[in-house]
Formats: structure tokens, C-alpha cells, sequence
């Protein structure tokens, strides 16, 4: 209710999402829907467990998203990095880095009309070159995520005026909530609102981001691989 919150929200917090009642899970995603009435934009990182399973790390039956970020009433937000070759993949443990960036559908949010088609894109590669898990594992009608991602590996954070290395979507999300803040500063100077609620947007305007087509999240942070 504060008169002058911030315009931009960046949260590095996250849970799976069975972990959290159907009332709880929709009390968050009214919140979110009042706090983008105001204008303010909310991004949440995706985790860093790859295919999060809801029965173990090592089992590979039931696979769940954050409870935070798989609100459709935010931009959820993933993990690349860049190989020497300068290819950008999705970060994953079985490529010698030390998590998998999470991301996949929720098992209690239906999928927003903004994200159908992107979705219905992505389903169809799988008669392609993508192989997906049995249909059983996961809600395909679901709410999919991320919907972008930023470099999350071999970053840089600043604690208390000292250097720190740092990684993990909960880098990632406030790094694409400092591009939107970006943005926003340069609407204001042309006399505009701030951008709000993004996810409609970034999905209409798609061609404006690198699609990151390689890599996959079989591998949590634990090595198990599905």
C-alpha cells in the first residue's frame, strides 16, 4: 500500500509449489495481479534444480515448478551462460557446471492465453531434434517457465561495498529486473509510465530476444538425470 513503491521487484526466493495449498498459491497470484495494477513490475528466478521432482531429487515421475515464479502474474526468470565458443546455452550440471537452471509447468495454474502460442511452438519440437519426458510427468496445459532468462553462471554481486562471485536464477532475476529498471528510466525521460506488468508484452514482442535453443534441465543440482 506504500505511495511510492518501487516500480520494479526482483525476488531470489523460491519453493516447489506443492509445497503450498491451491489457497495459498492463488492468494499470491491476486497480490501479484494488484501490485501490476499499479504499474510495477515483479520477476521471481526459476530455481536452480532443473526438472524439480516432487517425489526426490532422484525420481523422475512427477515434476513440479516454484511456487513463486509459476505464477502466471509474473515474469519468471531462468539461467543461460556462454560457452568459449560463444554459444548460449541453458546452464545444466551435466555440462560441468555446478546446478541446472529450472523451469517446466505448473501443475495448478492453467497456461495464460499471452504464452499459448510460444508454447504450442515449443510442444511441436518435440517431433524434432527435443525429447521430453513421459506425458504423465508434468501438466502440459500448465503455466510454462521461464519466460526469459539471463546469464546466471560466473557472475558478480556487490555485499555490503565488497566483490563477490555469485551465480544461480536468483542472479539472473534481479539482472532482467535491472534491464526492465533500465526501461522504465528511459520512458520516464520520454514523459511515459512505467512498463508494468510485462509478460503480454514479452511474448508479443518476441523477435526482440535471442531464443536459447540449446541445452535441457535433466540434470538437478544432485546429478540425477531423467
Amino acid at each position: 500500500n506504500a505511495t511510492d513503491a518501487p516500480d520494479v521487484f526482483s525476488i531470489s526466493y523460491g519453493a516447489p509449489e506443492d509445497g503450498y495449498s491451491r489457497a495459498w498459491n492463488a492468494r499470491l497470484d491476486y497480490e501479484l495481479m494488484k501490485i501490476g495494477a499499479r504499474g510495477i513490475t515483479v520477476t521471481a528466478s526459476t530455481g536452480d534444480n532443473g526438472a524439480q521432482s516432487t517425489t526426490g531429487p532422484t525420481s523422475c515421475t512427477n515434476f513440479t515448478v516454484s511456487a513463486l515464479a509459476g505464477s502466471p502474474y509474473l515474469t519468471a526468470v531462468g539461467g543461460t551462460t556462454l560457452m568459449l565458443d560463444g554459444e548460449q546455452i541453458f546452464v545444466q550440471a551435466d555440462k560441468g557446471m555446478y546446478y541446472t537452471a529450472a523451469g517446466g509447468f505448473s501443475w495448478l495454474r492453467p497456461r495464460p492465453k499471452y504464452q499459448q502460442d510460444a508454447v504450442e511452438s515449443y510442444l511441436r519440437t518435440q517431433n524434432g531434434t527435443a525429447v521430453f519426458p513421459p506425458p504423465s510427468s508434468y501438466n502440459v496445459a500448465g503455466r510454462a517457465l521461464p519466460d526469459v532468462s539471463a546469464i546466471a553462471l560466473n557472475q558478480v554481486t556487490i555485499s555490503e561495498g565488497d566483490i563477490c562471485p555469485s551465480g544461480g536464477t536468483s542472479t539472473a532475476s534481479p539482472i532482467f529486473a535491472g534491464v526492465v529498471t533500465l526501461l522504465n528510466t528511459a520512458r520516464a525521460e520520454a514523459g511515459k509510465g512505467p512498463l508494468g506488468f510485462l509478460n503480454p508484452l514479452l511474448y508479443r514482442y518476441s523477435q526482440a530476444f535471442h531464443d536459447v535453443v540449446s541445452g535441457d534441465m535433466r540434470c538437478t543440482v544432485w546429478g540425477s538425470r531423467c
